[in-house]
């Protein structure tokens, strides 16, 4: 290990019956650590050492901005935590955030192999581990996994606090009406608090798919959050990566999920599979069965279906609701029951269609093809 040695100084001892201790900190840089034993340590002169280029900018609602630019030490056990504590420092240099705040978290980490993850988090009331986690998590991931020792090179962040909570809770989700056909839209009235502020109303739609079997169906209204939870567990790649490539993507999946929005997702009967990180949704029953046999030496894993509808608000949603609707056959008679049918289609993906006046616009998840 190659790490680099400072002269330091103590500010003051502090005697305790228990353990007392010295507050100090460090000076010039004197070289390289060779040796550090309980009796002292022994450095060679000048940087055998390897670092991280670390660039932060940061602006405060008060109009102060300042960049702070860093090198820190790029060892496998120190990087992780170099990334996320000059964020947090940095954050908190000038003068920390007022009590209400949004922090916009912005930037990009650069890995070995040219690899780059951006960073995009918004978190209301921001305190520190909210602030860490964006960067120190993903960076773990990649340094102790199983298959390659990836290290950070750079660090490009932007930080900005503003002088707001922009968070709202889901209070209740109320479909137009439990049962309807196939091929049209469900509208959806869902009441949000947000914070410090009176109680509103909004209205979102869910298309449902033209050619979607007759039968009892969940749609789920909520967080980013709940959506990361339910993609995780309907794609088992992502939480079961099989090489760094595939661990590399899993954790620009779910780092490139908006928090300010609201999703709404709508379970499908559709079989699909995954082959390594290759989705192959709504396969015809068939080619499903082809690939099977691979599922057990862990080349492929099922995917289960669902659609989505995003709508961007500018607020970090919290909490889900579920809502279970009654799907029926376009030229049934009114009144008319259907059970619940357990075939799949053997063609085609379902019909896609846009809600008829929704409020707000949806926007397509990237990396999440809607059937």
């Amino acid at each position: 290990r190659r790490l680099p040695v400072a002269s330091g100084f103590v500010h003051f001892v502090q005697p305790l019956i228990t353990s007392s201790f010295k507050l100090g900190g460090s000076g010039a840089l004197y070289g390289t650590l060779v040796r550090d034993e309980a009796t002292g340590i022994y450095c060679r002169p000048g940087i055998g050492y390897q670092t991280i280029d670390l660039t932060i900018h940061v602006k405060h609602p008060t109009g102060d901005e300042k960049t702070y630019h860093y090198q820190g030490v790029r060892d496998r056990d120190y990087a992780p935590a170099v990334l996320a504590v000059a964020a947090l420092q940095s954050l908190e240099a000038l003068h920390s955030p007022p009590a209400d705040n949004t922090v916009l978290m912005t930037g990009s980490v650069t890995y070995d192999g040219g690899r780059v993850l951006h960073i995009r988090e918004v978190m209301p009331q921001a305190g520190s581990p909210d602030v860490v986690a964006p960067l120190l998590m993903p960076a773990r991931s990649l340094i102790e996994n199983p298959f390659e020792l990836v290290m950070p090179l750079s660090s490009e962040l932007t930080i900005e606090v503003l002088p707001r909570v922009d968070s709202a809770e889901l209070i209740d989700a109320q479909p137009d009406a439990l049962k309807v056909d196939a091929g049209k839209s469900l509208g959806i009235t869902l009441r949000l608090e947000p914070y410090h502020q009176p109680t509103r109303t909004m209205r979102v739609a869910m298309p449902i798919p033209a050619d979607l079997p007759p039968g009892e169906y969940e749609i789920q209204v909520g967080s980013a959050d709940a959506f990361s939870r339910q993609l995780i567990a309907s794609r088992p790649h992502l939480s079961e990566p099989r090489n760094i490539d595939d661990l590399f993507r899993s954790l620009q999946t779910i780092l490139s999920i908006p928090a300010d929005e609201l999703y709404l997702t709508m379970s499908l009967p559709y079989q699909g599979m995954s082959v390594g990180s290759t989705e192959l949704p709504n396969l015809p029953s068939s080619r499903a069965a082809l690939l099977a046999p691979l599922t057990e030496s862990a080349q492929a894993g099922e995917v289960r279906s669902f659609q989505t509808r995003r709508y961007p608000l500018g607020l970090v949603i919290s909490g889900a609701k579920t809502i279970t609707i009654q799907v029926r056959s376009p030229n049934a008679p009114a009144g008319a029951e259907h059970e619940v049918q357990t075939h799949l289609p053997t063609d085609g993906q379902p019909g896609s269609h846009e809600p008829n006046a929704p409020t707000q616009k949806p926007a397509d998840h990237p990396g999440h093809e809607e059937p």
